[in-house]
């Protein structure tokens, strides 16, 4: 399966709890109120926007994203499979900038019917990658960083239980903690921020 594809479902997954932040308990199937067609094992098609992207509404927002990040649109493309994502569009800037606007800028397309998200960041080395897509769809994407080896966003309601959601994250992503703050204690902790933060190597 497209790993571009694989990262939407993901924030699919992550989805399905991280605004209740309920405490599901050990061994509970934290996917289990997803749709099933996201539960199958089955390979899915890559996303199709091609009829929606040719909306006059959607043209515009390409304008308007371009304008706001300083780039020119080009087709969005998976890292490591050939092809684009069909009505997708990209666009690059500097990590700086991307870090400055896309919560906003992520807020602002939402509202207008279109998902605006990092999937390419390259902290400061290259240009970071932004995608715009022509969907609002939750279970296509709910962060504003979306790619391969990351998922990024923050928490739109306060975290009810740190503990439990930290120990979904873990299971989700060990990375976060065997590389990253070193324990799911710690992780918890970090939780009394908004910021939602994954990356696998």
């Amino acid at each position: 399966m497209n790993r571009l594809a694989v990262a939407f479902l993901a924030s699919a997954f992550l989805c399905s709890g991280c605004d209740k932040s309920e405490d599901t308990g050990e061994g509970t199937d934290p996917t289990e109120q997803l749709p099933a067609k996201y539960k199958s094992l089955e390979p899915l098609p890559p996303p199709d926007f091609g009829e929606a992207a040719k909306s006059p509404a959607f043209q515009q927002a390409v304008k308007d994203a371009g304008a706001l990040l300083g780039s020119s649109p080009q087709p969005l493309e998976s890292h490591d499979e050939p092809g684009a994502v069909k009505g997708g569009v990209s666009f690059e800037a500097a990590q700086e900038k991307v870090e400055k606007l896309l919560r906003k800028a992520h807020a602002d397309f939402l509202a207008r019917g279109f998902y605006l998200f990092r999937y390419d960041q390259n902290f400061g080395h290259s240009p970071d990658k932004l995608g715009l897509l022509p969907t609002t769809d939750k279970y296509a994407f709910v962060l504003t960083g979306v790619s391969f080896e990351h998922l990024e966003g923050f928490f739109t309601t306060p975290v009810k239980d740190r503990k439990a959601l930290a120990r979904r994250m873990y299971q989700f992503c060990p990375d976060i903690v065997d590389q990253g703050v070193g324990s799911v204690a710690k992780l918890a902790d970090a939780l009394r921020g908004d910021s939602l933060y994954f990356w696998w190597d």
